[in-house]
């Protein structure tokens, strides 16, 4: 599931929701644009923390086009 960067209430109930009906055979994916502590300290994401002790968040920042020769020189180190 794509989410918009702005997460609205109804959207944040809808995701709530969403999480208390999952069970083991359903992989929900969730792609974020920017990952941000205002998302990681709504309740939707925290609810799907505790629902799954064994969840794996995978945080992918593009660098932007501005940062880019500095993130080359860096992450090869």
């Amino acid at each position: 599931m794509n989410l918009p960067e702005n997460f609205t209430a109804l959207l944040q109930k809808n995701l709530q929701e969403l999480i208390s009906v999952l069970h083991k055979d359903v992989l929900l994916i969730l792609q974020v644009a920017k990952l941000t502590k205002a998302i990681e300290k709504q309740t939707w994401f925290i609810i799907l923390n505790q629902y799954e002790p064994n969840t794996i968040l995978i945080n992918c920042q593009t660098p932007t086009v501005e940062n880019l020769p500095r993130w080359v020189k860096i992450v090869p180190k």
